[in-house]
């Protein structure tokens, strides 16, 4: 039960901010939370996504960092089935069961992502590029949805982020899902494109983006991804928190 109220009244805290100091505290704490050791999904984190999840459609002050927060949770799926491979203990085995849970919640948020990728806001359509790249359940699909979304987006960093969702869509999908012009587009991304965009990707590859991703990551990118000497980044001033 004291594990349930601390992690929504957090929640209520960030919902209730007046300052931007205030959302970033109680952000900090919802994240604390759902997330252990900053590395693996918690208990709280399936209530607590399903809870930010349903309140999406509000056009609330500070919407983007109640995005980070999934984003936060996203990045950590996988950690226990990366663990559990070639063991079968009872504990790791519910770890496994509730990461995919927590999966399956995030998945959920799908057609809300979709529509934030058409926010006025810069950062909030950055941070549904990423949680549609993470989360989606069907990776190959998402991956030419953010594809359109990234050729017409106009924000250097968002584009970067898009840019970063797609090659995250791309790695998550199976190899014979994956379409050879959107490998390739990616590949188009490091080679042609800005500093801010390799950044980003570096990112993927350095399993910041997301847990397992970095094998994927460079098969996709071939020999360009030894182009990724950019540092990672850059960020938006919540991805600092």
């Amino acid at each position: 039960m004291g594990m349930t109220v601390v992690w929504s009244e957090a929640l209520d805290r960030l919902r209730a901010a007046g300052t931007e100091r205030e959302a970033l505290q109680a952000t900090a704490e919802l994240i604390d939370e759902v997330v252990d050791g900053g590395v693996a999904v918690a208990e709280a984190a399936a209530p607590a996504a399903a809870s930010i999840i349903s309140d999406l459609g509000n056009r609330r002050e500070f919407r983007i960092c109640s995005l980070w927060v999934l984003v936060e949770i996203a990045r950590c799926i996988g950690l226990w089935a990366k663990t559990a491979r070639g063991k079968d203990a009872p504990n790791i085995r519910a770890a496994v069961e509730h990461e995919a849970h927590v999966a399956s919640v995030l998945a959920t948020g799908q057609h809300a992502y979709v529509s934030l990728m058409s926010d006025h806001e810069a950062d909030v359509r950055s941070m549904a590029y990423l949680l549609t790249g993470l989360c989606a359940p069907e990776p190959a699909v998402a991956a030419r949805l953010l594809a359109e979304h990234e050729r017409v987006e106009t924000h250097r960093l968002a584009r970067a982020c898009a840019r970063q969702g797609v090659l995250v869509a791309v790695a998550r999908a199976k190899a014979e899902e994956r379409e050879p012009a959107l490998v390739e587009s990616v590949r188009e991304y490091v080679r042609s494109g800005t500093s801010e965009d390799r950044g980003r990707l570096r990112r993927v590859v350095e399993e910041h983006s997301g847990v397992g991703l970095p094998p994927a990551a460079r098969e996709v990118l071939g020999a360009t991804v030894t182009l990724l000497s950019d540092p990672e980044g850059p960020f938006w001033p919540i991805e600092n928190l």
